[in-house]
């Protein structure tokens, strides 16, 4: 099956001095489905050969591939937080740089809208106001905090991240593919209670690419937050991949509920490009409704994130989109910062690149600048989330968008249900 997009779009017939004849008075894009499209599936490779190494802190995948001589350590595991700490290219290339590897992502750098709330209000006002308005609060309860204020007070502060630490893994290897299994608690950062309960499922294939499901449950704790602001993936990448190249919306930023003006197609873009700089720094650009993106050097030596699948309890379904950001300061850099002046300049291919890839994120909002009012259809309240994406090492010569297309429909066997119902028993 594969989609297809018609776009219409409405020009003026005449120039007027206010706008340019060339720029569409209005535009709509339709999807158009089809079925039963013949396209290749990727094999797997017949002439690698593949084993797993474990130790006491790690777990690695080896490859040799047809023409080696010797094995290659392509990916590494670490034992205390289930994070993936290396994941290397064809060419030998480790696109995770620091400490940190890739690790569930569930914060974000606040927005102006983050910060609305009662709680910024009477930050604004003169003690006696604030005292007065704290007894109409108590009293009448007619006030809500900001989506902020509510965040870090169960641990989910993007300045202080909530801590990963995996309690059990279990390793299967197999003729193809090695699948690992982890189970990891998110506690709050500053007073050590588990808040979440995450699971991960990374399975590695002879072709070098791993598919990474994992299954998120909130606990009791976050059940009177209005929303979670985001389930994902963050990851420091190798400053070199500046070329990203994805099929999504854009070209500008968008969000779930910022979305309809900017089209679905292929674009290309940078980490400077990517992100706006806003006067107050915030989360900021991010692309929704990507089926794929590909991140690679001048050469074309990179890797390509698919998407697979994703799933609620109130939703069982196969949308195979995310979203995604990559720039070149931080989410606790963003967060902390309260002038553009306060970041540091940096440059592409000299300064590593964030990248968060969402499954789920939170909406918005906007309504009111004073107040959290993000529509009911954009926040996150659900009972647990789960996907799937995975990522696959490519090459110069390889046609990203077919590549993509061929990889979502070759993956593995999904374990997606049969991985959420071990958290619902």
């Amino acid at each position: 099956d594969i989609d297809f997009f018609f776009n219409v779009s409405f020009f003026r017939s005449n120039e007027v001095e206010w706008m340019n004849s060339l720029l569409p008075v209005a535009s709509e894009q339709f999807e158009i489905f089809f079925e039963n499209e013949r396209v290749s599936i990727l094999p797997t490779s017949q002439e690698s050969t593949m084993k797993m190494q474990e130790s006491e802190e790690s777990v690695e995948i080896w490859i040799r591939k047809k023409d080696d001589r010797f094995m290659t350590r392509t990916a590494v595991i670490d034992k205390a937080t289930g994070a993936l700490t290396s994941f290397r290219t064809n060419s030998g290339k480790d696109i995770l740089i620091g400490n940190q590897g890739l690790k569930p992502n569930f914060t974000r750098a606040s927005t102006d809208n983050d910060r609305g709330g009662i709680d910024r209000i009477k930050g604004l006002m003169p003690k006696w106001v604030a005292f007065q308005m704290a007894l109409i609060e108590n009293v009448f309860q007619v006030f809500s905090y900001s989506y902020i204020y509510q965040w870090r007070r169960v641990g989910l502060d993007p300045a202080s991240p909530p801590n990963i630490k995996c309690t059990n893994m279990e390793i299967t290897v197999y003729d193809k593919h090695v699948s690992v299994l982890t189970n990891c608690s998110v506690t709050s950062a500053s007073d050590g209670k588990i808040i979440m309960m995450h699971g991960s499922s990374y399975t590695f294939s002879n072709d070098g690419s791993v598919q990474i499901q994992s299954t998120t449950v909130p606990t009791q704790l976050l059940s009177p937050l209005p929303s979670l602001p985001r389930i994902g993936v963050a990851m420091c990448l190798h400053q070199s991949l500046r070329n990203i190249k994805y099929l999504g919306r854009g070209p500008y930023e968008n969000y779930p509920d910022r979305k309809e003006g900017m089209p679905i197609g292929i674009w290309k873009t940078s980490p400077r490009l990517m992100g706006y700089d806003y006067i107050v720094p915030s989360e900021n650009g991010n692309r929704s409704d990507c089926s794929w993106v590909s991140m690679t050097d001048s050469s074309g030596d990179g890797v390509i994130i698919v998407g697979h699948q994703k799933a609620t309890e109130a939703t069982d379904d196969s949308i195979l989109d995310f979203g995604f950001s990559a720039l070149l300061h931080s989410q606790q850099e963003l967060h902390s910062a309260t002038h553009t002046n306060e970041l540091e300049d940096r440059l592409e291919s000299k300064d590593p690149i964030f990248l968060n890839v969402d499954l789920f994120s939170q909406g918005i909002g906007g309504d009111v600048g004073w107040l959290p009012c993000c529509h009911k259809e954009y926040v996150l309240k659900n009972k647990f989330y789960s996907g799937s994406i995975s990522i696959s090492p490519i090459e110069g010569d390889d046609d990203h968008a077919s590549f993509a297309r061929r990889k979502i429909r070759s993956q593995l066997t999904s374990q997606l249900h049969n991985y959420r119902s071990t958290y619902e028993r």
